[in-house]
Order: structure tokens, then sequence, then C-alpha cells
């Protein structure tokens, strides 16, 4: 009995040595797993702020901000309930780009009904994506010329077929607007508009067999309209006092202390008289790009 007391004692002892020596297994540690990283990455999405602060901003879109798909939709069924609602029709041209398959129809429509629309300050009329643009081009500009052979335009619609025709008949733009301003002697926009027509053509980039860069030039250098030349440094060279432009815009500089000294002259379009949005603000959306 002693013997089996012992034998007892020492599994007891040794059961409990080792006890103490047995340490619990620690949890498994997991590993953190991250996202994997899409071949493309979508940018953009968000709404957009506008920071041109000219006339007619609401209507100057500068490439990727867009209306979304649902607002576009929305605006289609306004225009099925009002065919006059021209802020639905403006945002459609302005800001749907090629989202919008009808976009072309809505432009042509504001040219025959509203061609005083403010968005034409922008040149929105001209057409947009690949499909159909040389055909949508020549009925644009057919429906511009319509109103301009007619008697009685206003200055504002004269001055947005000038600007339609800027690039592709600068001598047609440069009567336009001397119209313009004939009819509305007291509205500044024109003569500033003049004055950038003659600005962008002076500098000949792009330009190929055009004597218009010349006559340009030659504008400039002999008129008495102070605003003219004003106009025509701001396109060269924005920044007045960065004195860009080369040995043309010392000419041009030079033209201008000689018609006003040292008298600075703003430019009309950078008051606040043509400021107040005319329509409802919406928010824009920057499409998403794959990248």
């Amino acid at each position: 009995m002693y013997t089996s007391l012992v034998l007892v004692g020492i599994l007891m002892a040794s059961g409990l040595m080792g006890a103490q020596l047995t340490t619990p297994s620690a949890a498994p540690i997991r590993k953190e797993e991250k996202p994997a990283v899409p071949a493309r990455i979508r940018v953009g999405c968000s709404p957009q702020s506008v920071g041109y602060n000219g006339p007619a901003a609401l209507w100057r879109n500068a490439g990727p901000d867009s209306l979304s798909d649902e607002q576009i939709a929305s605006l289609e069924a306004a225009l099925v309930r009002d065919a006059e609602d021209v802020c639905a029709r403006g945002y459609l041209i302005a800001h749907g780009q090629s989202y919008v398959p009808r976009r072309l129809q809505h432009v042509l429509w504001m040219i025959e009904h509203h061609p005083e629309w403010k968005g034409f300050l922008h040149n929105r009329a001209q057409p947009e994506g690949a499909l159909g643009e040389i055909e949508g081009r020549d009925r644009i500009r057919a429906a511009w010329l319509k109103h301009v052979a007619a008697d009685g335009q206003s200055g504002a619609v004269l001055h947005h077929a000038a600007v339609f025709f800027e690039w592709s008949d600068p001598l047609l733009a440069e009567e336009l607007l001397e119209r313009a301003i004939r009819v509305e002697p007291r509205e500044p926009l024109h003569v500033e508009r003049l004055g950038a027509l003659y600005g962008r053509w002076s500098l000949g980039v792009g330009v190929v067999d055009s004597w218009f860069p010349g006559h340009a030039r030659a504008k400039l250098l002999s008129s008495r309209e102070t605003l003219v030349v004003v106009s025509a440094l701001h396109v060269i060279s924005p920044n007045p006092k960065a004195g860009r432009g080369g040995e043309w815009g010392d000419q041009l500089r030079s033209r201008l202390r000689q018609l006003a000294g040292d008298q600075v002259i703003e430019l009309p379009s950078q008051s606040d008289r043509y400021r107040n949005p005319e329509c409802t603000l919406l928010p824009l959306l920057r499409r998403c790009v794959d990248r």
C-alpha cells in the first residue's frame, strides 16, 4: 500500500510540473489583406466648380465638366413638357457634350428660335464629337447665315454669329461685329470682341495661306479705338504686367500708350454687369476617366 501511495504521488507531481511547463498555444495572427490594385484607376467623377467669372459663365465649359446621365434625361423630359425651356436646352447644349444624342438638333433649334442665347458667346454652336461633325457644321453655318442675311437683327445676334465664323471666315466675322457696333454703339462687348478677333488672328498661329493676320495687325496699329487695342493685347498677353507677346506685343503696347497714355483700361467683360446667371445653377459632373 505504501508503494501505491508513492506511485500516486509521483504521478501527481509529474502532472503538476507538466501543467506548469506547458503554455497555451497563441492564437494565429491574421494577415490583413490589401485590396487588389485595379488595372485601371477611375479618376474624376466629382462635381467641379467653375473658375471663369466673365459673361455667360453659366454656359462656359472648359472640357470635361458634364451633366450626369440622370440630369440629361431629366432635361430632355423638361423639353417634352415645354419646348421653350431655354435653360434646359442651354444645359444640354453647353454641358451635355457628346452624351446628348440630340445635341445638334438642340443647337439648330436655339439658333432658329433664340439666337440671342448668351451661350453663343462661347461658341456653344460648334458641333461636338466626330460623328456627323462636318454635316452638323454645315447646317449650323446655314442657320446663322439665314439670320444675318435678314435686316433688323440685334447686335447680340450679329455678335453671336460672328463668334461662330471667327476662325472659318474671319472677314465675315469682322463684318458682323462692325454691324453689331453700328446697331448697338453703346454695347462695349461688340468692340471688345472685334479687338479679340484681331488679336487672335494677328498672332498667325497655325494659319496657312491667309492674308487676314496681316490685315488684323494693320487694323490694330491704325485703330483709334482704345478698347480694340486693349482687347487684342489681352488675347496676346492676358497678364499686362508680364509684357509677353514679343516684338508684336511691344508694338501694341506702344500704340496703346499713344491712345490712352498711362490710363488703365478695364475690359467690359470683366465687370459685374455681365455676371448675372439667368438660369438655376446645376451641379456638373466630371465624367470618370479610366487610366
